[in-house]
Parts: structure tokens; sequence; C-alpha cells
């Protein structure tokens, strides 16, 4: 196992999204892509449902810079599904960057 990664959809069934969750390379294979896979895998997994977007919210700059990498674009918070913030600590929302990837606009 290189790393690891879901796709969170019922959640947002609702919304025809899915949120990248659990995203996660193993220390030695970090750098080597396996990151950008699961991504791209999951994207793909996304699109094959119907789904309309895929979004992954982040506190660490580091993260939204590789998803950029991997076609997401930075969007306000109220552009990924309401559901995501029930229950989120006011003060992590604070911080937290949302990013997307519109699966209606973008090839996979």
């Amino acid at each position: 196992v290189a790393g690891v990664g879901g796709l969170e959809v019922e959640r947002y069934a609702d919304a025809a999204a899915g949120e990248i969750v659990g995203l996660y390379a193993i220390s030695r294979f970090v750098g080597e892509g396996v990151g950008r896979q699961l991504v791209g895998a999951l994207v793909h997994h996304g699109a094959a449902l119907g789904l309309d977007s895929v979004f992954a919210c982040t506190t660490a700059p580091q993260v939204v810079g590789f998803f950029e990498r991997c076609g997401f674009v930075v969007v306000d918070q109220a552009a990924v599904p309401a559901t995501k913030w029930d229950g989120y600590d006011p003060a992590r929302r604070a911080e937290a960057v949302a990013v997307k990837h519109d699966l209606r606009r973008r090839p996979v």
C-alpha cells in the first residue's frame, strides 16, 4: 500500500457531489505521484457515479497547492454542499479552504 483516500458521496447525494477524504500517502512514497494518482482515481470514480463535482477542504496551504496542481480550483466555502459544515468546528472552519473540481466542465 502506497497511500489511501476516500470519496464521501452519501452525505452529499442531494448536491450530486463527493468529498475527497482521508487522503494520505505513505512517507516513503511522498513526491512520487501517489497522491496525484489517488486524486485522479477518485475524480474518475466521481465522474463514473454521475457526480457534478468533487471537492476537498483543508487548513494546510501546501495541500491547497497540491489540489490546484490536480486540476481543482479554490472556491468560496458556500460553493460546496452546506451539509459539509454541519457540526463543523467554527474555529477550524474559519481557517478552512475549499477546492473543487467541476466534473460537468472539466474532463477527467
